[in-house]
């Protein structure tokens, strides 16, 4: 357990290793809540409990929720309650994020990455306060996980190398600028989701 630590408190000190620092950091808070839920399980009011941790971090749509925890701008960003949901969003984290890390360097690749997330809450609170989007039911009252600044890191990679090509089951080859178009207009299929994607990118 002790070089557990030893390994994290080398992570958190090498500053070159941003990337790995993000992950990390949503795979800690996913380990909280899901410990935090399997414990709160065992009481009458365990349920309850857990949706009252979730709300002290995931970002709300009604604005005076946000006025009440202004936090959750940056917060929502590192919370997921599914398995598949925080699989996905970290390992499209270490496709683009190490590929843009390294063709920008981490400061810049760490602005991106919380600008992305901040601009993309921002986005979402206004539509949903300011257009009354809300009326017609196509946006979710709160929300949660990376994948807003993952597709602002996706979108930055794709703009700057935007030829750079993946190559899948290493026979497909698909360049970067059309995995990141497609990405943003499979997840329309959701509104909400394509409008918090839609922000980041």
């Amino acid at each position: 357990m002790r070089n557990v630590f030893d390994e994290m408190k080398g992570i958190f000190s090498n500053k070159s290793q941003a990337v790995t620092q993000i992950i990390l950091v949503n795979v800690l808070v996913f380990a909280f809540l899901f410990f935090f839920r399997l414990l709160a399980s065992f009481s009458d009011d365990g349920q309850a409990s857990y949706a009252y941790m979730l709300r002290w971090l995931e970002l709300s749509a009604p604005i005076h929720d946000f006025i009440l925890k202004p936090w959750t701008l940056v917060s929502y960003m590192f919370v997921h309650t599914g398995v598949f949901h925080i699989l996905f969003n970290l390992i499209a984290l270490y496709w683009f994020g190490t590929l843009l890390q390294d063709f920008i360097g981490v400061g810049k690749f760490k602005s991106i990455y919380f600008l992305g997330g901040i601009i993309s809450g921002v986005l979402y609170l206004s539509v949903y306060n300011l257009l009354q989007y809300n009326d017609i039911g196509q946006v979710q009252l709160r929300l949660i996980g990376s994948s807003a600044a993952i597709y602002a890191v996706m979108f930055a990679a794709a703009t700057l190398i935007p030829d750079y090509e993946f190559f899948f089951f290493q026979r497909f080859a698909v360049k970067l600028k059309y995995l990141a178009w497609a990405a943003l207009l499979f997840s329309f299929l959701d509104a909400s989701s394509g409008l918090s994607h839609a922000g980041g990118a």
